[in-house]
């Protein structure tokens, strides 16, 4: 047994940073989403393109560099683009212009196609791709049109900027990013899938969202209805992200940050309303989510429960790991690493046997 001087919160770091690598995109996971991202764009712009097609470009998670595997039946991850249209604003409805890009997309070889309320899917093994259809408009960099149509249903418009949230919460987070803005070719432009960072090379704040993502994944794996939204979360995490001298304290104030958000909002009867910092007026990212006060209570109570639980990390499992964490503010941890050593973390000290 051999017994080792060290405060727990460095310990602590350690094994979420080990947590946090075990749930980022394999290298040849980033390079599939690559050659998948780039496939599309070669497809729509085969034979010289369509003038239609004005620029593809990544949104969410992808974007931002906050991609997980995200389904706990299988670890499938995903990726969102945006497929900005050169056609007129106003003269085709939602449904018109979703059926279309189905049709369009419906010979793309090696995957099951489907069409969502928002976008079209590509379904390929291990992993899917969102393509959601937009019309720029005039005003700050990229606002634009997105289009919603659930057949025989409801149909509907939106303004948004995903592309301009993803460079805020870059900023936010202190992530460096290239700035250069591409101009338009002839043929569509394309923009880079950003190159994968390693853990080591990621803020406090990026990888804490990516751990809350793992949490509310295993969290809803078994549950009835939508998830928190991730880019909710991002925008959330992106507010309080500061200076926290260790990633436990970090992740102990993300987590307080976001509780308080929804805890908040419950005890006023109210939905929580959170808009993109780059189109405010419009953008609304809680418009799917929470879908009633029920839902908002029962998020906020299990961030209560990950604040302050008994066995906070359990939901943080991942591979051959068990991180159960006495409370993020508590005294003592207890890690298991199967095959290898148990982990026992309390003040001042802490075991290897």
């Amino acid at each position: 047994m051999n017994a080792l001087s060290k405060h727990p919160s460095e310990v602590s770091d350690f094994l979420l940073r080990d947590i946090a690598k075990k749930i980022q995109l394999k290298p040849a996971e980033h390079d599939l989403a690559e050659r998948r991202y780039d496939d599309v764009y070669k497809f729509l712009n085969k034979d010289g393109g369509n003038p239609i097609y004005r620029r593809i470009y990544p949104q969410g998670s992808m974007a931002v560099g906050a991609t997980i595997a995200s389904k706990l039946s299988d670890d499938e991850f995903d990726i969102d683009v945006v497929l900005e249209l050169h056609i007129d604003d106003g003269r085709y409805t939602p449904q018109m212009v979703l059926d279309w890009l189905h049709r369009e997309l419906s010979s793309f070889p090696s995957c099951k196609i489907v069409r969502q309320s928002r976008c079209i899917t590509l379904e390929f093994p291990k992993m899917h791709l969102d393509v959601t259809p937009a019309i720029l408009l005039p005003g700050p960099d990229r606002t634009s049109r997105i289009f919603h149509s659930k057949p025989a249903c409801e149909e509907y418009t939106r303004i948004a900027n995903p592309w301009g949230f993803a460079e805020w919460f870059k900023d936010k987070t202190d992530r460096r990013h290239d700035q250069t803005q591409r101009l338009f070719a002839k043929d569509m432009a394309s923009e880079p899938v950003p190159e994968q960072q390693t853990v080591d090379e990621k803020s406090n704040a990026l990888i804490c969202l990516q751990l809350v993502k793992r949490w509310r994944n295993i969290l809803y794996d078994n549950r009835n209805g939508r998830k928190p939204p991730s880019i909710l979360l991002a925008k959330l995490v992106a507010d309080n992200a500061r200076y926290f001298p260790t990633l436990l304290d970090a992740l102990d104030a993300q987590v307080a940050h976001l509780r308080k958000a929804f805890y908040d909002a419950w005890i006023q009867d109210q939905l929580i309303q959170v808009y993109n910092p780059t189109c405010p007026e419009h953008d609304k990212l809680s418009d799917r989510w929470p879908e009633d006060l029920n839902a908002q209570e029962q998020f906020a109570t299990d961030l209560a429960q990950l604040n302050y639980g008994d066995s906070a990390f359990n939901y943080l499992n991942y591979g051959d790991s068990a991180f159960n964490y006495l409370g993020i503010t508590g005294t003592k941890c207890t890690v298991t690493v199967i095959g290898k050593c148990t982990v026992t973390v309390i003040p001042r000290t802490f075991e290897l046997r």
